[in-house]
């Protein structure tokens, strides 16, 4: 059996507002042969090295699937390193939040 992780499917963003939710998702395969059995495995997401949860996932041969963590946080300014599973991690940076500025005035 075979699990890949699509090279250009493992989403998250450049940059983040401090404290602000964000999604991260990757594409997952089960790239075996046909009569092959079900794939059952974990994914788990990791911030700055620590994970932070992880999503089951069992797939036919054939089969991918989208997994998705939607309330992903920072709450630490800076360059953070987001991966999920062996995936290569992604800098993510959080910083001022541009979104909603605040004036100062």
């Amino acid at each position: 059996m075979m699990f890949s992780r699509g090279s250009l499917a493992f989403s998250a963003p450049n940059r983040i507002g401090l404290g602000r939710n964000f999604i991260v998702s990757v594409k997952v395969a089960n790239d075996a042969a046909v009569g092959s059995s079900i794939l059952e495995t974990r994914e788990y997401l990791y911030v700055d090295g620590v994970a932070q949860g992880y999503k089951r996932v069992a797939l036919a041969p054939g089969e991918s699937k989208v997994l998705i963590w939607p309330y992903v946080k920072l709450h630490a300014a800076g360059n953070h390193h987001v991966a999920i599973g062996e995936h290569p991690p992604k800098t993510v940076i959080a910083g001022e939040d541009h979104f909603f500025p605040v004036d100062d005035r």
